[in-house]
């Protein structure tokens, strides 16, 4: 038989091909028509949908805790029995604060992994401060790192050894004089607004200029909580 002869078998076979062929184009054409007329934002949530139907993960499966939270610096020193203490954690999760190993709030960080306590209360004397977190899972940080802060709200004690109340200074030769006196160490002391030395144990001294006349010499010790205490005697001077 001459392999050239028509075959009924292989026509529709290829009949079936060409039927392939024009679904995959009419498909194609349908997939770009859509694209030019939906655009790409509604494809792109179509596809988002799709992805939806995947499985979510539980949050149960995390076992990892957080990174353990940061506070933001406090002062050394403060004469405010409530302060407000601010830090940074994880987003969305819950942090605790600890004034002297004592749990004071709780309160849930920001979007950004802030977060700040307010109105919080010191004893007087030393405070230690710390926090830790506990993300959405239940997992639990180390604590932070500690701040030590000393509430202080008695002013310094301060005395002017010279002059004297009343003193009278005479002539030239006595119009500068030097202003001596006692208050507490690692204080700041000025006298007629200027700043005087700070001894140890102290003593302190600076030297001022008289005018004629009676006057005053007004000494202000601050401390390092921002107490302060002020003293004053009066001088008379004739030239």
């Amino acid at each position: 038989m001459n392999p050239s002869a028509y075959n009924p078998r292989h026509s529709r076979q290829d009949r079936q091909n060409l039927k392939k062929v024009v679904f995959n184009l009419i498909g194609a054409s349908v997939v770009v028509g859509l694209f030019i007329f939906l655009g790409v934002p509604v494809l792109a949530r179509f596809a988002i949908f799709l992805g939806s139907f995947r499985p979510s993960v539980n949050t149960t499966d995390d076992k990892t805790p957080p990174s353990p939270p940061r506070l933001s610096p406090l002062p050394d020193f403060v004469n405010q029995k409530t302060i407000s203490v601010k830090g940074f954690s994880e987003s969305a999760s819950e942090v605790e604060l600890f004034v002297n190993d004592i749990s004071l709030k709780t309160i849930v960080t920001e979007d950004s992994g802030e977060f700040i306590f307010t109105d919080i209360e010191l004893i007087n004397g030393l405070n230690e401060l710390y926090v830790i977190s506990k993300d959405r899972a239940g997992n639990i940080s180390q604590p932070s790192g500690k701040i030590m802060l000393t509430l202080d709200q008695e002013p310094p004690e301060v005395k002017i050894t010279f002059p004297k109340e009343a003193e009278l200074f005479s002539g030239q030769d006595n119009k500068n004089i030097i202003v001596k006196g006692k208050t507490e160490e690692e204080v700041q002391v000025k006298v007629n607004q200027r700043s005087a030395i700070l001894k140890n144990g102290g003593e302190f001294e600076a030297q001022i200029s008289l005018a004629d006349g009676e006057q005053e010499i007004l000494v202000v010790v601050l401390d390092r909580a921002g107490n302060t205490t002020e003293k004053k005697i009066s001088v008379r001077f004739n030239p």
